[in-house]
């Protein structure tokens, strides 16, 4: 069946319609959905820094970080990350993906969840580094030079995941999903089939 066609008017709307429910059907998931992402920054942080992460988990209140960093005599450093700053983008797919009159919605979502989380992941691993390199900076990277250095590195990959790939990895995954829908919407002709 191919879906009714829409002007670009009007998929704004139906964007502005589904984006209230994807939010509010993501949020209590998010923990769940945003699991491929969290296991590939661990995965990333343990190459990066072998032996000072020792687990992470993510849960209802946040990405909790184990490290084996010293805190105090007998304890070790942890803190909590709040992912769902970097994997908000997902319910704007969301929300993209099913106002777009493509026949290939739900098999499109879930494409293009999966091609999300290296975006996710990307934010969520700057997001620790910064955490590790404010806390234990001289702990890590005993050398100013390479500390001054890998500091402005850290705090430039993650303004990138947070300001950069979580809005905008969506709406560049979703147009690449449905560029032949879309070309016909901007042309003004009937969605493509």
């Amino acid at each position: 069946m191919i879906p009714p066609p829409v002007s670009l008017a009007g998929l704004v709307l139906r964007v502005l319609l589904w984006l209230p429910l994807c939010y509010a059907l993501w949020y209590p998931a998010a923990p769940v959905l945003l699991l491929p992402a969290v296991l590939m920054s661990q995965g990333a942080l343990h190459a990066l820094l072998p032996g000072i992460v020792d687990h992470m988990q993510i849960g209802a209140d946040g990405l909790r970080i184990f490290t084996t960093l010293s805190s105090a005599p007998g304890g070790h450093y942890g803190f909590t990350l709040d992912a769902r700053s970097y994997g908000y983008g997902m319910a704007l797919l969301a929300a993209l993906v099913l106002a777009t009159p493509a026949p290939r919605r739900w098999a499109d979502l879930l494409l293009g969840l999966g091609l999300l989380q290296p975006f996710i992941a990307w934010g969520l691993v700057f997001a620790v580094l910064r955490a590790l390199l404010a806390g234990h900076a001289e702990q890590l990277l005993p050398d100013p030079g390479a500390r001054r250095l890998w500091t402005e590195g850290v705090q430039l990959g993650a303004r990138l995941g947070l300001l950069a790939f979580a809005p905008l990895a969506p709406v560049l995954i979703w147009a690449g999903l449905q560029h032949r829908t879309l070309s016909r919407i901007l042309s003004g002709g009937s969605p493509a089939t």
